[in-house]
């Protein structure tokens, strides 16, 4: 075969990513992930992988464990460039099943995602977060019999739209607190314009509701991925040391950072 039809075969042949953010949980179910999914394993927890796991992972770091899964994905996303923009990279936490229970079956369906997709459908079933009663009414956005939702917050607030959430009044209180903010401020405007996102600052600020999805748990078209400026990959990895609610921050942007849109509701705004 010729040097450029050999080029081009290997471009469109090169497989999605998954990169998982590892602690202390079980890893087996990754030898059930398909053939064409290159997997990337941060482990930070005890080198306690089995060897079918490790033969089935592309790559597997040793990480310190600060920052938890947000700290993981930007490390990754500074040290692999996106190759092919067609493919999907997928993140996700060691154990996604909780928020995901379908995840496994998601990673075979993904000529129905989205360029920008969430993989999760809720926090935790056993405190009934989301409530049971949205669950079963919402599900328009499955991916046929696979359980994904977003979940609808206010960019000023981040609680929920449709309940409330006591956990997320104590996370707007450390972040209010650690940036000397004052209630009622639009915090993916600040979040985005600190971690030199203007654009995204700008459009958040124009807004006033965001979606994201529980467990960070979410895939991205590797042509908006490339999309993200060195310097601001840089900067958000910092945050994610500085103080324990940017993870949480985090989880609540990704899906915007990579480009969903805002949504905007009318206001009394002159």
């Amino acid at each position: 075969m010729a040097d450029g039809l050999e080029e081009i075969y290997w471009f469109k042949r090169m497989n999605d990513r998954l990169v998982v953010a590892r602690f202390k949980e079980e890893l087996d179910w990754l030898v059930e992930v398909p053939e064409d999914i290159d997997i990337y394993v941060y482990n930070k927890g005890e080198d306690d992988l089995g060897e079918p796991v490790r033969n089935r992972c592309k790559a597997v770091e040793a990480r310190k464990n600060f920052g938890r899964e947000a700290e993981t994905y930007l490390h990754h996303m500074i040290g692999h460039r996106p190759e092919n923009p067609e493919r999907f990279t997928i993140f996700c936490q060691g154990d996604p099943f909780e928020h995901s229970p379908d995840f496994l079956k998601l990673l075979s369906k993904r000529e129905a995602w989205a360029d920008v997709q969430a993989l999760s459908y809720r926090w935790t079933s056993q405190r009934n977060i989301p409530p049971q009663e949205l669950l079963s009414k919402e599900t328009n956005q499955w991916i046929e019999e696979c359980r994904v939702r977003r979940e609808m917050i206010s960019l000023h607030s981040l609680n929920a739209l449709k309940f409330h959430d006591n956990g997320t009044v104590a996370q707007l209180a450390a972040y209010l607190g650690a940036n000397a903010l004052e209630n009622g401020t639009n915090i993916a405007e600040h979040f985005f314009r600190s971690v030199k996102l203007e654009v995204l600052a700008q459009e958040a600020a124009r807004s006033n509701l965001g979606q994201f999805c529980y467990g960070a748990i979410f895939a991205v078209k590797n042509d908006l991925l490339g999309n993200l400026p060195a310097d601001a990959l840089g900067v958000m990895q910092i945050k994610t040391r500085q103080h324990s609610v940017y993870a949480y921050i985090f989880e609540r942007l990704w899906l915007h950072v990579f480009g969903l849109p805002f949504l905007k509701i009318q206001d009394n705004e002159s």
